[in-house]
């Protein structure tokens, strides 16, 4: 195996390594309990207000430019 092929395959590990941690950061907030989720109070706020679906986009906006550019 060639250096720059190590390289490569090293780039590609550290890509999706980043997007599984930002692709589980996703998953725990989709899967949040009930009781921290009362805690927040989101419910009764528009959407623009919500930090939990902030955080989603944002990781998920995350996951995209390490895949794209990273």
């Amino acid at each position: 195996m060639s250096t720059t092929t190590s390289i490569l395959l090293g780039t590609m590990a550290g890509k999706l390594a980043v997007a599984a941690v930002f692709s589980l950061l996703i998953l725990l907030l989709i899967l949040l309990p009930n009781s921290v989720r009362n805690m927040l109070k989101e419910e009764q706020l528009p959407w623009w207000k919500r930090t939990r679906l902030w955080a989603m986009v944002i990781a998920a906006i995350q996951v995209l430019v390490y895949l794209t550019f990273g």
